[in-house]
């Protein structure tokens, strides 16, 4: 799991280091947060799947690729970002999603 970690965060523009899991005691409040800002859900989608059929309007889907050019041009250097990763294997006791963040680079 933590190889293709590593590998999404260096296509995805994220500092070499790979992604680091957010400890669990902001686990519930970074995920809360994102889910409150960018889906319709709210709090309510921890335990939702396929997060991307209620984000909020405008919303924009883009590949990985090209899709991480971009995100230097969306994200200041050195700014917080957060990988989220669905569980579809059901390995975690609890939730849908496995939160990590880092810093974007230029």
């Amino acid at each position: 799991m933590r190889d293709r970690i590593a590998e999404a965060s260096r296509a995805a523009g994220v500092t070499p280091d790979p992604l680091a899991p957010v400890r669990l005691t902001h686990y519930r409040q970074v995920l809360r947060r994102v889910l409150e800002s960018f889906t319709t859900l709210g709090a309510g989608g921890e335990d939702r799947l396929w997060l991307w059929e209620d984000f909020k309007e405008p919303r924009y889907a883009l590949p990985a690729k090209p899709g991480h050019a971009l995100l230097s041009r969306l994200v200041s250097p050195r700014q917080r970002v957060w990988f989220i990763a669905e569980d579809w294997d059901r390995h975690k006791r609890e939730g849908n999603f496995w939160v990590f963040e880092g810093r974007s680079r230029r």
